[in-house]
């Protein structure tokens, strides 16, 4: 789990990304793309998720909240998820499980773990492109990691409103304290 290349690549846009770097191609192989395969009630979002194994993700529970696994794919390897998505390279989940007491309203993100497991229906072949993040082990529970700086990657909202969907980009950011 945990190989990624090493590379730093800065936009030079900071108007546009707040903190943000273009990353580069293979940099984070954990980071996937979900999308709705059928949108039947106008909702275009998409969300990202951490691939954990050869077979399942880690997402948001709002993210597939009442979705069923006909109307969610994803997309994995290619830091333009826009590219393989006009390919039709995605992947159709199995399962779908989010965390039991999530609750079923609309703000439940706010203040329960929103947390979801996807399964995908058939496991990938592992390369530098496409690998698991590496888990915290049992014995790294009680370590809060507070004050220190984590790296968070995504396909998100830029701060013009913007969708980065054609390219990866992270940004570090202060671990709080609960």
């Amino acid at each position: 789990c945990g190989i990624r290349l090493n590379r730093e690549y800065n936009t030079g846009i900071t108007g546009t990304v707040i903190e943000g770097n273009v990353v580069g191609d293979g940099d984070y192989p954990w980071m996937a793309f979900l999308f709705y395969v059928s949108i039947t009630n106008g909702d275009t979002s998409f969300c990202g998720a951490t691939l954990i194994s050869d077979i399942q993700l880690v997402t948001a529970a709002h993210c597939v909240r009442g979705k069923s696994t006909d109307e969610v794919a994803v997309l994995i390897g290619n830091q333009n998820a826009m590219y393989e998505l006009k390919k039709k390279n995605f992947k159709y989940l199995y399962k779908i499980e989010i965390f039991p007491y999530y609750p079923n309203t609309e703000d439940g993100y706010k203040y329960i773990a929103d947390v979801a497991v996807i399964t995908l229906d058939d496991p990938l072949i592992l390369n530098s492109k496409i690998n698991p993040i590496c888990l915290p082990s049992i014995s790294d529970t009680g370590k809060t990691y507070a004050g220190k700086t984590a790296t968070v990657a995504g396909w998100g909202k830029t701060e013009t409103r913007k969708n980065s969907t054609e390219q990866l980009l992270k940004g570090e950011v202060p671990i709080l304290s609960n």
